[in-house]
């Protein structure tokens, strides 16, 4: 199977590292929005 050109790019870890990265920001996002609610 061909892999898509972005994985190829990034190299094995490099999308999922991007993905980590989103979603530890998505999170310090929903707890500030917390903070802020109270």
């Amino acid at each position: 199977m061909e892999r898509p050109l972005s994985l190829r790019r990034g190299g094995a870890d490099g999308p999922a590292a991007n993905t980590l990265k989103a979603e530890k920001q998505l999170s310090l996002m929903e707890l500030e929005e917390r903070k802020d609610k109270k």
